[in-house]
């Protein structure tokens, strides 16, 4: 069974953003954008501001080759980490943390 975020995007009121989980800054901080406008899941601009929230997230597979998305939640903030000036905005993650689609679909959101 696949666990993909086809299943949840209709149900949450958020806009998702894909996310590189390899441009994670710290602990809980991730890469967003370099500049203020992000398309979405669906390919509509979202204007990122200080606040925001969004879903994170990125398309993964487990090792037999299953889908198994991995999901943040979060909310933009501006780069003030000292790291990779070059990137304006990025996600702050909410205390839930990464995680697999698989894990929210059992556990809930």
């Amino acid at each position: 069974m696949s666990f993909t975020v086809d299943q949840i995007v209709h149900k949450i009121d958020k806009p998702f953003l894909y996310v590189d989980y390899n441009e994670l800054i710290e602990e809980d901080i991730i890469m967003l954008s370099k500049i203020d406008i992000k398309n979405d899941y669906f390919g509509v601009p979202v204007s990122l501001c200080e606040g925001l929230e969004v879903v994170g997230f990125q398309k993964d597979e487990d090792i037999d080759g299953t889908r198994d998305d991995i999901i943040v939640e979060g909310v933009c903030i501006l780069n003030k980490t000292g790291y990779f000036n070059h990137v304006k905005w990025v996600l702050k993650i909410d205390d839930k943390g990464i995680r697999y689609m698989s894990d929210f679909l059992e556990k809930g959101w």
